[in-house]
């Protein structure tokens, strides 16, 4: 699998991971701001409250918005990732050396024989398992007789009924097809299936951890909101619409929802 797939990958950990120093920053400023307003000696007790109140719904307005920035582009970098793994599943194998291709194809005529004309259905199971034997070193030959396997496979499979040493058999059977379609794949096919499973999982899994963020969610927003809309940020600007344009409005220094100074 080429390297892509799973640099992509690690990027967008980078990012989910980079978020918590953005969080930190935001807590940061925060507390600046908050120091700020107790030593400012114009404002009551009460003009401390308001403004601190004004300053916490920044403080969300801004996380949320730093959150779905960085949650978009994670999507973006892994669906990406998927793209290029599924393109390395759809991978042409490549094509087998003339001379190989030659042997084997005057292989295939003699075990073709020996496994359709076996004196009996276990000599014709054990012509057909070196028939695997030979195509499985090269993916284009696998690929060349894999129906043909199942064709003369049912046929021997016919041949040994339902007694136990027939299911013994039938079993050899299937071990020798999932050999046969295993070698059918190109290098790094296994591995793009994992890479796929574990980018579903990073897909699915919740982007923002309740229990890394909690604490400073609370201290800069001082209600649930963040927690609440932390992993569905699309939400939040929906639902929570006028209050981010009232935000917007009554801070200069925020270009759309985030801070610019």
């Amino acid at each position: 699998m080429k390297n892509s797939t799973k640099e992509l990958m690690q990027q967008a950990g980078e990012i989910q991971d980079s978020l918590s120093g953005d969080i930190l920053g935001l807590a940061t400023y925060f507390r600046s701001a908050k120091e700020s307003l107790n030593k400012d000696g114009m404002l009551s007790s009460k003009g401390v409250m308001e403004k601190e109140a004004g300053l916490k719904r920044k403080m969300e307005v801004a996380a949320m918005q730093m959150i779905a920035d960085k949650h978009r582009e994670y999507k973006e970098i892994l669906s990406k990732a998927k793209a290029s793994a599924q393109a390395e599943l759809l991978r042409e194998v490549p094509a087998v050396d003339a001379q190989t291709k030659a042997i084997f194809d005057a292989d295939l005529i003699q075990l073709r024989g020996n496994i359709m004309f076996g004196t009996t259905p276990e000599r014709s199971a054990k012509h057909l398992a070196e028939l695997v034997e030979k195509a499985s070193v090269h993916p284009s030959l696998a690929k060349q007789v894999q129906e043909e396997y199942l064709q003369l496979g049912a046929a021997i499979a016919q041949r040994v009924g339902h007694s136990e040493q027939g299911m013994k058999l039938r079993n050899e059977l299937l071990n020798g097809h999932n050999k046969l379609n295993k070698a059918t794949k190109a290098d790094g096919y296994e591995e793009a299936q994992r890479s796929l499973a574990d980018i579903a999982e990073m897909e699915n899994v919740q982007f923002i951890s309740n229990a890394k963020y909690d604490r400073v969610f609370s201290e800069i927003s001082g209600d649930n909101i963040l927690k609440q809309f932390a992993n569905d940020s699309e939400r939040y600007f929906d639902v929570h619409r006028e209050r981010v344009l009232r935000v917007q409005m009554q801070n200069p220094d925020m270009q759309g929802a985030a801070i610019t100074e």
